[in-house]
C-alpha cells in the first residue's frame, strides 16, 4: 500500500498461545480477498511502532478470542484503541472471533457480538469467517443464504469441501492426537492449567522443555493433563499420549508415533524405530508428548530427544524430578471446585441450602480429593442415595465404601486401592516408611513439626534419625506425605485408609504413642511467647486425644492434652472453644484417674477459672472448692498449686462482693507462694496484685499501692518488660492513681500497658479493649477528648 490514507481491512490481534488460529484466520481472510495486518508477516523494526501503525492503518480489529487472550494484559491493550474509536460497535470495528470455550470474564468485549468457530469443521469455519468479514465491510450485507435452507427434519447431504486455491495454506489448527476421550465431568483447576500453560510456553532454546505434574494418587494429575491437552489442541501440531506405567507399554505407545511423523510403522527393530522417531522429533516443531503415570523418573529420558521444537508433560505420584523436569505439585481441589465435581458440575450457589450443606460437609470429609469426590458422586447416581446418606454410610462402613469399584471410566481405581502401589514402593525403599505412615495416621491432616517425632515414644524403626529421614523421604517421594520446611502433613483420607488397615491392638498402640508425643511437645501455654508454637500443635492435640478416647488408649495423657489445648484457647479469650475441651478432659480424668487425682484437680480449677471469667460464678465455686479439697489431700497444705487455687477462689469472692471471705484466702496463698517459691516468683506477684485489687476496692487504699509496685517489680524481673501479666498489673496501678487523682502518674502506665497487650494479644482480647477503655476515661478527665475518641474508635474496629 503506497497511499498514506489507504487502510487494510483487518488487523489480527491475538495472544501467542493462539498463533495457530491467528495464522489460519489471516490466511483465509487474504485468500478471500480481504487485506490484513498480521504481526508474523508484516512487522519489522520496532514492535511498538509497528503495532501503532497496524492499529492506525486498519479499519477493523479481528480479536482471536480465548481465555489466553482475556488473561493477557498485552493482548487486551491492542484492542483498547479500536474500542475507543467505536465504543458501541456502530461501525463494527471490533470483530471478536471465539476459537475455544471461555471461562474468563469477557469484560468490555461482552457488548460485541462474536463469531463462534468452536467445534466447527474447517469448511464451515472458513465459510462463516468470510461471511463475518463481509458483514464488517459491507453495512448492507445481511448474510441471508442464497439457497433455500434444508427442511430441518431431513438429514443434510454431505457437502464437498471447497477446493483450496493455495497448496501451502496452513492446516486447520487442531493437533493430530491419540488422546483418551475428554472427561465431560472435569471441573476447575483453572489456576493450575494457566500455570502449566505459562511454564510450557516459556523458553525458546534447543532443549525440550519438560514439565512434571506430581501429587497424591487420586488427586487428578491425569485428568488435569488431559484437560490441558484438549484446551490447547490448536497450539500444537501433534499431541501424543504415552502410558508410562512400565517401559513395555511406553515403548508400544511411543512406536505408534511413527505413522503421524511420516515414518514406516512396520519396522521390526523396536530400538531402530525409536531412534528414528527421536531424530524426527528433534527436527519437528509443535509437538507435545504426555507421559502419563510415570513410576521411574529415568524412563522419559530414554524416549525424549535431546533437543527439538517440542514439549513434554509428565504425570507422576513421585516428586523427585530434579534434573529431569520442572515440578508442579498438584494440591487438592478448592472447595467450590470440589462441590461442582461432587454435585455434577452445578454452580454451588444454585443448590438448596440443605443440599449445599450436605455437599460441603461430605466434600470436606473427603478432603476435596477428586477421586473420592467422583467415587461418591458415582455411588449416589448408581444407588439413588442422597449425599447425606452416602456420608452416613461412609461413617458407618468407610473401609467397604472406599474399597468399592471405580468411580467411572476416567478413574480406573477405587480410593482404597489407588495408594497401595505407592505405599509398597515407599516401603521397598525404606522398611520404616510403613511404620511412619501408620503413626502419622493418628495426627491431624495439618502440618506436623518434625521435632514431634524426635523423642520417645517412637517406633523402633524410627528412633535413628537417619532411618527416620529416609522414611520421610520415601513417603514424600511417592506423594503419600508432604514434607516441607520442617514439617510433614498427610491427606485425611490417606490417614483414614491407613487406620482402617490396622488391627485393634496396633491402633491402640499408635493412638497412645501419638497422644504422648503431642503431650511431650506442647510447651507451657502460660508463657505467651509459646502461643505460636501451640497454635501449630493444637489440631494435632485434638486429633490425637480424640483417637485415644475412641479406642480407649492413653486416656490419662489425652485428658492432659485436652486441658492444655483448652488453656491455650482460654488465654486467647476463646472461651467458647475452651469450655468443651475442659469438660472432655474432666470426663476422661474422672473415668480413668478417679475422683481425687491431682491432675483432675488441675482440670477442675481451669474450668472454674473460665466460668469465673465469663461471669458464671455459681458454676465456678464448687469446682474451685473441689479442686482445693483434692489439693489439700494429695499435695499438702503448703503446695504452690494449692496456693494458686486458693487465690482463684479468693478472686471469685472479691468479684461477688464476699470480701471478708476473700482476704484470708489471698493472704494464705501469698504466704504459701513466698515460702515455697521465694520472694520473686510470678505466682507470688499474681497474689500480691489480686490482694491490692481488694484493698483498692474496699480499703485501705494506701495498702494497695506497695502491693502493686512489688508485683510490677517481680514481673519486670522475672517475666520481662513485654509480658501480658505485667501489663495487667500496670493497668491496675494506673487505675488506682486515676481514682485517687494522681492522673499524671496514671497516663504513662496506661500507655505502657496498652503497648504491651497490642503487641502480644489478639486485637479482640478483653484486656486490649479494657485497657484502652480505661485510658480513654482518663483522657476525657484531662480534657483530651480527641485522643479518647481515637482509642474508642480502635476498640470499635477490633
Amino acid at each position: 500500500m503506497t497511499a498514506a490514507d489507504e487502510k487494510r481491512d483487518f488487523f489480527i490481534s491475538f495472544n501467542q498461545a493462539d498463533r495457530g488460529w491467528a495464522t489460519w484466520i489471516a490466511w483465509v481472510l487474504e485468500e478471500q480477498g480481504w487485506s490484513v495486518f498480521f504481526q508474523d508477516w508484516d512487522f519489522r523494526g520496532s514492535f511498538v511502532e509497528q503495532m501503532h501503525r497496524a492499529l492506525k492503518e486498519s479499519r477493523h480489529t479481528a480479536v482471536i478470542l480465548s481465555d489466553s487472550y482475556l488473561r493477557s494484559e498485552f493482548a487486551l491493550s491492542e484492542v483498547w484503541n479500536t474500542v475507543a474509536t467505536d465504543p458501541v460497535g456502530r461501525q463494527d470495528r471490533v470483530v471478536p472471533i471465539k476459537i475455544a470455550p471461555l471461562t474468563e470474564d469477557l469484560g468490555y468485549l461482552r457488548q460485541f457480538a462474536y463469531l463462534d468457530l468452536t467445534g466447527m469443521s474447517e469448511g464451515e469455519a472458513e465459510r462463516r469467517l468470510g461471511e463475518r468479514a463481509r458483514k464488517a465491510r459491507d453495512p448492507d450485507f445481511r448474510g441471508k443464504p442464497f439457497e433455500r435452507p434444508l427442511f430441518p427434519g431431513a438429514r443434510p447431504a454431505p457437502v464437498a469441501e471447497k477446493e483450496r486455491k493455495v497448496p501451502e495454506k496452513p492446516s486447520f489448527p487442531i493437533a493430530q492426537h491419540n488422546l483418551p476421550p475428554c472427561n465431560p465431568d472435569f471441573v476447575g483447576r483453572e489456576d493450575v492449567l494457566a500455570q502449566l500453560h505459562e511454564m510450557l510456553a516459556a523458553g525458546d532454546g534447543p532443549a525440550v522443555l519438560t514439565q512434571a505434574i506430581h501429587g497424591l494418587g487420586g488427586i487428578g494429575k491425569t485428568q488435569t493433563a488431559l484437560a490441558y491437552a484438549y484446551r490447547h489442541l490448536a497450539a500444537y501440531r501433534l499431541i501424543w499420549w504415552l502410558r508410562a506405567d512400565d517401559s513395555a507399554t511406553l515403548a508400544d505407545d511411543f512406536g505408534a508415533l511413527a505413522a503421524p511423523l511420516g515414518l514406516d510403522p512396520d519396522v521390526v527393530d523396536q530400538q531402530k524405530l525409536n531412534e528414528s522417531i527421536r531424530r524426527t522429533l528433534q527436527v519437528t516443531d509443535g509437538w507435545l508428548l504426555i507421559f502419563d503415570n510415570v513410576e521411574d523418573p529415568a524412563l522419559p529420558r530414554r524416549f525424549l530427544p535431546g533437543s527439538g521444537g517440542g514439549r513434554a508433560l509428565i504425570t507422576s505420584r513421585r516428586s523427585d524430578w530434579r534434573n529431569v523436569a520442572r515440578p508442579l505439585p498438584l494440591a487438592v481441589m478448592a472447595e467450590g471446585e470440589g462441590l461442582r465435581l461432587l454435585t455434577g458440575g452445578a454452580d454451588p450457589g444454585t443448590l438448596h441450602a440443605a443440599e449445599r450443606a450436605d455437599a460441603a460437609a461430605l466434600a470436606a470429609e473427603l478432603g476435596y480429593l477428586p477421586l473420592a469426590l467422583a467415587q461418591a458422586r458415582a455411588y449416589t447416581q448408581e444407588t439413588g442415595r442422597k449425599l447425606a446418606d452416602y456420608r452416613a454410610l461412609l461413617a458407618k462402613s468407610r473401609p467397604k465404601v472406599l474399597a468399592r469399584g471405580q468411580a467411572g471410566p476416567d478413574y480406573p481405581e477405587s480410593v482404597a486401592r489407588t495408594w497401595q502401589i505407592s505405599i509398597d514402593a515407599a516401603a521397598a525403599e525404606s522398611p520404616a516408611a510403613r511404620e511412619l505412615l501408620d503413626l502419622l495416621a493418628f495426627f491431624a491432616p495439618d502440618d506436623l513439626p518434625l521435632q514431634v517425632l524426635s523423642g520417645e515414644p517412637i517406633p523402633d524403626g524410627l528412633k535413628d534419625e537417619v532411618d527416620r529421614d529416609t522414611a520421610i523421604a520415601a513417603l514424600n517421594r511417592y506423594s503419600l506425605i508432604r514434607a516441607a520446611e520442617g514439617s510433614i502433613s498427610v491427606h485425611r483420607l490417606v490417614q483414614a485408609v491407613t487406620r482402617d488397615g490396622l488391627d485393634d491392638d496396633t491402633v491402640r498402640a499408635y493412638a497412645e504413642m501419638s497422644v504422648r508425643l503431642i503431650d511431650r511437645a506442647l510447651p507451657n501455654a502460660l508463657e505467651y511467647t509459646n502461643w505460636p508454637a501451640i497454635g501449630v500443635l493444637l489440631p494435632h492435640a485434638l486429633a490425637t486425644a480424640a483417637e485415644a478416647k475412641r479406642c480407649g488408649a492413653g486416656l490419662g495423657t489425652a485428658a492432659t492434652v485436652l486441658n492444655s489445648a483448652a488453656l491455650a484457647h482460654e488465654l486467647r479469650a476463646d472461651f467458647a472453644g475452651a469450655e468443651p475441651l475442659y469438660q472432655r478432659a474432666i470426663a476422661i480424668g474422672e473415668e480413668t484417674l478417679g475422683p481425687a487425682h491431682p491432675n483432675l484437680a488441675i482440670q477442675l480449677n481451669n474450668l472454674a477459672n473460665l466460668y469465673r471469667e465469663t461471669g458464671r460464678t455459681a458454676e465456678a465455686e464448687p469446682l474451685y472448692q473441689r479442686a482445693i479439697a483434692i489439693g489439700e489431700k494429695t499435695l499438702g497444705p503448703e503446695h504452690p498449686d494449692l496456693a494458686a487455687r486458693l487465690n482463684n477462689l479468693a478472686e471469685l469472692y472479691r468479684q461477688t462482693g464476699r470480701t471478708a471471705e476473700a482476704e484470708p484466702l489471698y493472704q494464705r496463698a501469698i504466704a504459701i507462694h513466698e515460702k515455697a517459691l521465694g520472694p520473686e516468683h510470678p505466682g507470688l506477684a499474681t497474689g500480691l496484685n489480686n490482694l491490692a485489687n481488694l484493698y483498692r476496692e474496699t480499703g485501705p487504699t494506701a495498702e494497695a499501692e506497695p502491693l502493686y509496685q512489688r508485683a510490677i517489680a517481680i514481673g519486670e524481673k522475672t517475666l520481662g518488660p513485654e509480658h501480658p501479666d505485667l501489663a495487667t498489673w500496670l493497668n491496675n496501678l494506673a487505675g488506682l492513681y486515676r481514682e485517687t487523682g494522681r492522673t499524671a502518674e496514671a497516663e504513662p502506665l496506661y500507655q505502657r500497658a496498652i503497648a504491651i497487650v497490642e503487641k502480644t494479644l489478639p486485637p479482640q482480647h478483653p484486656h486490649v479493649l479494657m485497657f484502652r477503655k480505661n485510658c480513654a476515661i482518663l483522657l476525657d478527665t484531662l480534657g483530651r477528648h480527641d485522643e479518647a475518641a481515637a482509642l474508642r474508635a480502635k476498640n470499635n474496629r477490633a
